[in-house]
């Protein structure tokens, strides 16, 4: 018996590649609660900042409007 012919048959590759990739993502996170709370008050002391710069700039004006009208009075 002599083979009429030969086959190159790949059995494995010279080069594999592969990959993996994981991903979680927190449904429910305890020790978030203060965070997410602390960052609720920052921005309410924020619109409160904002309220009070803008009082005392319409009170500083005012000040500026009744001085100015009494120095002409005089």
């Amino acid at each position: 018996m002599v083979p009429s012919s030969l086959i190159e048959a790949t059995i494995q590759p010279l080069n594999q590649l592969g990959a993996q990739a994981q991903l979680s993502q927190a449904i429910i996170a305890p020790a978030l609660w203060p965070a997410i709370r602390a960052a609720y008050l920052g921005e309410e002391v924020a619109k409160l900042n904002v309220e009070n710069a803008r009082r005392e700039v319409l009170f500083g004006a005012a000040q500026l409007y009744y001085g100015a009208a009494a120095l002409k009075k005089r």
